[in-house]
């Protein structure tokens, strides 16, 4: 049965939204939901409150992500009751966890569905089930299903655009629940990554970001000898891309033949993302991250002596369990010798399922906070240096967007950091320049074309 004709026939005049929390996987999992609802013929809108059918996309990797989703869907109750939201679907990673959607309808009746987090494919048959004779229903696929190349994300086709490599993980750190709630790692066929890229650079994209929970493990699976530095290369001699990002690398990953790659290739932006997440070798081992504080360091100092003018960024975890003082001390040190341009710092929080939620020792949540001001503090420091060093120097520019609120154009370097331009000048959204960098203003760079 066609439901997505089925649907057209009954769309006219009806909204949608999608609420995303999460990751960027979770973004484009978000816009593959978008190029389903627009196939069915239902109409976009920003906001939850104003649309017929809502659609929240969830996140169970933070607690601070799960609580705004059930006061989202607890602020949606008077709107199922007004008759304006005829449909509230909440899918993806939250409900992905054993037990939970079937928990979750039943505390929330004004919910209409739960999905997993690939299950875009499924929503015309459970909306038209829920508008023609209010079905509920939790139906979820398994977590390690194949990815589907017919789920494609709606495009705006913007300069710069999200393309999925790999999903799902297998490194179990004690802390994550994205195995369980993703599956194993699956590849996508090169092909296929080949044929995205190149619809979207004929449509002007300019630069991919390469998602994968762990994009140093691509290739895995395949019956010829493939790795994620040679579809960097595949994707440089086969699209007609200006520059190619990619996250997130997972350090005990990341080859000598990558960093090679990253320093030789002109297409591969100078900036990577590598979650330390803590600093204490003890602690490492007891989140099962497969690397030591030494390690780390030693990675991140071929990097910089190998990639000229490399930016690296990160994720670190405050307060894990049995995290005492100076574990807390190395995680400080890592952060003044590595200096960062920017982190994601996060209070560690328990997630169910999970090794880390039973361990002994928890941390105290007052501790937590303190740790996580003083981190915030020096990485402060950090970010602001990064800026600085590029006072003076000209760094080449891709334009992302020429209509911002207090400046005609801004974009970004190869190392990730913004720039704005001082003055009205004639480019266009795409365009490569050289910009030489006059002034610092928060993490902004302010320069002129030169």
């Amino acid at each position: 049965m066609n439901y997505i004709e089925k649907l057209i026939d009954i769309s006219e005049g009806l909204t949608y939204s999608v609420k995303t929390y999460g990751c960027q996987m979770n973004v484009n999992d978000s816009m593959k939901i978008m190029a389903v609802m627009n196939e069915c013929g239902f109409h976009y809108t920003e906001s939850v409150y104003e649309s017929n059918i809502a659609i929240i996309n969830t996140c169970c990797v933070r607690e601070n992500a799960e609580n705004k989703v059930h006061g989202l869907v607890g602020n949606i109750k008077k709107l199922k009751e007004s008759g304006r939201n005829k449909a509230l679907i909440v899918l993806g990673c939250m409900m992905q966890q054993e037990g939970y959607a079937e928990e979750f309808m039943s505390r929330y009746s004004q919910v209409d569905a739960a999905l997993g987090t690939s299950d875009s494919a499924k929503l015309p048959e459970t909306i038209y089930k829920i508008l023609t004779n209010s079905e509920r229903a939790a139906d979820l696929s398994s977590a390690t299903k194949e990815i589907d190349e017919n789920a494609r994300p709606f495009r705006h086709y913007r300069i710069s655009e999200f393309v999925t490599i790999m999903t799902g993980c297998n490194n179990f750190c004690t802390y994550c629940v994205v195995p369980y709630v993703r599956g194993r790692e699956r590849s996508r066929e090169p092909k296929d990554i080949i044929y995205e890229i190149n619809e979207l650079t004929a449509h002007g994209t300019r630069e991919i970001v390469l998602l994968g929970q762990n994009v140093n493990s691509y290739g895995k699976g395949f019956d010829e000898k493939l790795d994620f530095s040679d579809l960097i290369q595949k994707i440089s001699d086969e699209t007609d891309v200006k520059r190619i990002r990619y996250m997130t690398s997972h350090p005990k990953d990341l080859s000598p033949k990558l960093i090679d790659t990253i320093a030789e290739n002109p297409l591969v932006c100078k900036h990577i993302h590598l979650p330390v997440q803590s600093g204490s070798t003890k602690i490492l081992k007891q989140m099962n991250r497969g690397y030591t504080k030494d390690d780390y360091l030693k990675l991140c100092d071929n990097l910089k002596s190998k990639v000229g003018d490399i930016i690296l960024s990160t994720d670190i975890i405050v307060g894990f369990p049995g995290e005492t003082d100076e574990d807390f001390k190395d995680t400080l040190d890592v952060v003044s010798r590595v200096q960062y341009g920017s982190a994601f710092m996060f209070k560690y929080s328990i997630r169910t399922g999970t090794k880390a939620a039973s361990m002994a020792d928890q941390v105290d949540e007052d501790i937590k906070s303190d740790r996580l001001q003083q981190l915030l503090t020096l990485q402060e420091k950090y970010t602001k240096k990064t800026a600085e060093r590029y006072l003076d120097k000209t760094v080449e520019v891709l334009v992302e967007s020429t209509h911002t609120e207090h400046r005609n154009v801004v974009g970004k370097t190869s190392q990730n950091l913004s720039v704005a331009l001082e003055s009205e000048c004639q480019v266009q959204a795409g365009d490569l320049l050289n910009v030489k960098i006059n002034e610092i203003k928060t993490h902004t760079l302010i320069g002129k074309i030169i």
